[in-house]
């Protein structure tokens, strides 16, 4: 069948109009629940609740600045309470918003403050992510020797650990490095490594990454064909992607 454009396109606007209203419905169920505590709770049911409520703002709504608001007031009760696991689930997540805000010393200093302060309670997968997380930072001001060091850092563990996700994560960064200094026969083989690990792993959105990834490769190499290609095959997941989102949410 055809790959219909506007119609998907109507069926995203539809599913994430639905969305919505369905996280406003949550907000609205957790905020009425954070009224039955003080603002100084140190109990671990505050400390949830604070910790769903920024993830709701951060994760759904995509407001960083609410998000932060929250997750900051997590790290100050959870220090007050020796609460060491939400200590680090705080200061790694506001890594994350602060990246997204592109305060990106902001982000070093909880990311390493996280990976101090979560020795005892991340886990293998945790200090994996985070290290790529810098590599991110490093990679976006610029300083690709760092970038590269931490993408190691986060490989080396997977291969400890034997995760093939983690793995295709270093070669999707790799190949952005790659990217940056015009090595584009390397980034493409790299970003094959990963999207063959991304289908054996069936993760959806790994697979529209390094696919519109290599679509950029080839767009860079002048193989406009395969760029169409590979850019089209990814907006067509990504626009299907939501509306099966939808559909499972109705049945």
């Amino acid at each position: 069948m055809k790959f219909n454009l506007i119609s998907a396109i109507f069926v995203l606007f539809l599913s994430q109009t639905l969305f919505a209203n369905l996280d406003t419905e949550r907000l609205d169920s957790l905020e009425s629940a954070l009224k039955n505590f003080t603002s100084s709770d140190t109990s671990e049911k505050h400390l949830d609740l604070i910790y769903d409520l920024g993830y709701e703002w951060f994760g759904n709504l995509e407001d960083y600045n609410k998000a932060k608001f929250y997750f900051q007031q997590l790290k100050e009760l959870a220090t007050l309470s020796n609460n060491t696991f939400y200590i680090f689930e705080a200061e790694a997540l506001l890594g994350d918003i602060h990246y997204w805000l592109s305060d990106f010393p902001s982000a070093i200093e909880y990311y390493l403050s996280s990976i101090e302060k979560g020795q005892k309670v991340s886990t293998a997968e945790d200090s994996a992510y985070i290290f790529r997380q810098l590599g991110y930072v490093y990679y976006n001001i610029g300083n690709l020797e760092k970038a590269y060091d931490y993408y190691l850092s986060s490989l080396k563990i997977g291969e400890r650990i034997q995760s093939k996700a983690i793995i295709g994560h270093f070669h999707y960064a790799d190949a952005l490095l790659d990217m940056e200094q015009n090595k584009l026969p390397s980034a493409l083989q790299k970003l094959k490594k990963a999207l063959a690990i991304a289908e054996e792993l069936e993760s959806y959105y790994d697979i529209s990454d390094c696919t519109a990834v290599i679509g950029e490769v080839y767009h860079s190499m002048d193989s406009l064909e395969l760029a169409i290609i590979y850019k089209e095959k990814s907006l067509k997941m990504d626009i299907e992607g939501e509306s099966q989102y939808g559909i499972a949410y109705c049945y």
